[in-house]
């Protein structure tokens, strides 16, 4: 069954966009059409994900072909117009639990949430190399979507299990990891932003965080 967005199905959302791609109407989708490509499957834009971001309002991020970050359209759809459009940044955020002398087992018989990816330090990592640690790890379903939500739907995981967390706090060095992929548009990349509650909420967890930012793709021309 086609999902209905509002007044708008996904194949009208993937038409819609597909003739802003064709003949711009916003600068930014002209500069960077320039010097990217968006991925297109059977003629249409390919649409990684489409969230409802308030009653009629819709956010699609495309696909861009050989890179991690996103082309994000803002769109009305009781008007079916496009309202903006902006790049969005890749975003990878999990939580990882290391140690030299527990082994994997171990530490998952302090939590009762399950891991992504485990290995026990000794473990043949590659090419007959070892690990020279133990891990977990935890992560939530990997959407298109803000650094914000990424983080705090990360949180809500975690949450589930407050004492067994805080119990591989104690025991572990556990560490909220992020990874960022920006668009290296025009040489400003931005920052991330945590508000007050949220720092709480890793603060009550006893976790630490971790941020790697990455640039790539073309900059804009004249910039």
């Amino acid at each position: 069954m086609t999902k209905l967005y509002i007044k708008m199905t996904v194949q009208q959302i993937k038409q819609l966009l597909a003739q802003e791609l064709a003949n711009p109407t916003f600068g930014l989708t002209q500069r960077f059409l320039v010097v990217h490509r968006i991925l297109y499957e059977e003629d249409l834009p390919v649409i990684l994900r489409i969230v409802e971001t308030a009653v009629g309002f819709v956010t699609a991020y495309l696909a861009v072909e050989k890179h991690r970050f996103y082309l994000a359209t803002g769109i009305d759809t009781t008007a079916a117009k496009i309202i903006w459009v902006n790049t969005e940044d890749f975003h990878d955020i999990w939580l990882r639990a290391t140690s030299e002398e527990l082994t994997s087992a171990q530490m998952l018989m302090l939590t009762s949430l399950t891991p992504i990816r485990q290995y026990t330090k000794g473990d043949i990592r590659r090419k007959s190399i070892n690990h020279s640690h133990s891990a977990i790890y935890f992560q939530p379903d990997q959407q298109p979507d803000t650094f914000e939500n990424h983080l705090c739907n990360l949180l809500d995981l975690l949450e589930q299990d407050v004492e067994g967390i805080q119990a591989l706090a104690v025991q572990t060095e556990c560490v909220i990891r992020v990874a960022s992929y920006f668009h290296n548009g025009n040489g400003m990349l931005g920052g991330h932003f945590i508000d007050a509650p949220t720092l709480k909420r890793i603060s009550n967890l006893a976790v630490s965080i971790d941020f790697d930012l990455y640039a790539e793709g073309n900059s804009y021309l004249n910039e």
